[in-house]
């Protein structure tokens, strides 16, 4: 071996010690990985050859760059990119790939050290390109970590994205009847579920606070700036998470939310419903709105213009002037069973004041309550619908309608 006097004889010595261990040095860095316990932690086994390909790309790269005036790479080495996006397909968290990389910051500087004292060049020479070296070194490993990190970013959202698509697309033929099976959803379908319709910011954020509610099983599909849910469960379990979502839901969203339904039918039914529901959600800008309560109403045209056709037909004679209070009095009327006393009681009125307003009700309307009564009582929960809406029509948050499935 020739004597190494000059620092750029020190370089090149070090660069061909280097070369020449390219195998070892990545079999050292795998032992690193494993003996600190990172594979147990989540860096799968399928991922060691690839780590190997990296490890030498990465030292012939940052050779190079040392050479070429210490300029880092503007991207990294091909083989980087690959661990990288494998990493993030295989679900490896990226706290684990930056600590591997911080091993591999180890077990490159412990091979050039040693290559520097192989040379048996003087310690000027030596504990000079071990200054500069140890910060370009580090400076490299920072810099490449950080662009596998970004391969990493940008895979994990397309494998994210492709997944949720996927997913989405099941979920569609199931809803259309295309598909009589959720292969890939991870969800029974032969289950008890309710459906939820959820839109807003933080809407996902809400569905989210399902999943760690005992005995629930949630599917959550977002489509654009709607997320379609259904939880899954018994009796207990799913009346405790429709409680969470009363709790949970945020002035800004607005959720709406099916009855119980069982099996494949009633996974379509349920969104179905749900839909219903927020449709009024955003009407009458409550959070959360249940198809249950609101079922008679959804099925009478909801807040439409057939609904306020029909409110129109039935109360017209009721609604114009003075008679307004007529409203008041035939509502309690009808809600305590048609007993005038009962409704009496709740007005705050006597019996005889009751029974002249109903004389003056049949008369605006032509004919006695007891005949429609079914129909009277629907135009009136329609009716304090359509008044609850009016008052939420003022701008305050712009939501946009959920997309529906036909």
């Amino acid at each position: 071996m020739q004597p190494v006097t000059t620092p750029a004889q020190l370089e090149e010595f070090v660069f061909a010690a280097i070369e020449g261990q390219m195998g070892d040095i990545g079999a050292r860095l795998i032992a690193e990985v494993d003996a600190r316990g990172l594979l147990a932690d989540g860096f799968d086994r399928q991922l060691l050859a690839p780590l190997r390909r990296a490890a030498t790309a990465e030292l012939h790269a940052g050779m190079r760059a040392f050479s070429l005036d210490r300029r880092l790479p503007e991207a990294p080495p091909a083989e980087t990119g690959d661990l990288a996006r494998q990493a993030a397909r295989a679900r490896v968290p990226l706290a684990i790939l930056i600590r591997v990389y911080m091993v591999a910051l180890g077990v490159y500087w412990e091979a050039i050290f040693d290559a520097i004292l192989a040379s048996r060049a003087a310690t000027s020479v030596q504990n000079d390109l071990v200054r500069v070296g140890t910060r370009f070194l580090q400076e490299f490993v920072a810099h490449i970590s950080g662009l596998a990190a970004d391969e990493y970013s940008d895979e994990r959202d397309r494998t994210v994205r492709r997944r949720t698509l996927r997913r989405l697309a099941t979920v569609r033929d199931v809803l259309a009847g295309t598909a009589s099976s959720g292969a890939g959803l991870d969800y029974d379908l032969r289950r008890s579920h309710c459906g939820i319709v959820a839109t807003g910011v933080g809407a996902e954020d809400v569905l989210a606070s399902l999943r760690v509610e005992p005995g629930l099983v949630v599917l959550a599909v977002p489509d654009d700036d709607t997320v379609w849910s259904w939880m899954s469960g018994d009796a207990a379990a799913l009346a405790a998470g429709e409680r969470v979502l009363g709790a949970t839901a945020a002035e800004n969203v607005r959720i709406g939310i099916g009855r119980v339904q069982t099996g494949l039918e009633g996974f379509r039914i349920t969104h179905r419903q749900a839909l219903a529901a927020h449709a009024l959600a955003l009407s009458l800008a409550r959070p959360v709105v249940t198809y249950r309560e609101v079922a008679l109403e959804t099925l009478a045209g909801g807040v439409g213009s057939v609904a306020a056709q029909f409110i129109q037909d039935e109360l017209a004679g009721l609604m114009r002037g003075p008679q307004s209070r007529l409203l008041d009095t035939l509502r309690s009327y009808l809600d305590a069973g048609q007993n005038g006393t009962v409704a009496a009681t709740r007005l705050g009125v006597s019996p005889r004041t009751v029974s002249h307003r109903l004389a003056q009700i049949e008369d605006a309307l032509g004919y006695p309550v007891a005949v429609r009564a079914v129909e009277l009582n629907t135009a009136l929960r329609l009716h304090a619908l359509a008044e609850e809406a009016r008052e939420a029509s003022a701008p305050q948050i712009a939501l946009r309608p959920p997309s529906t499935t036909r």
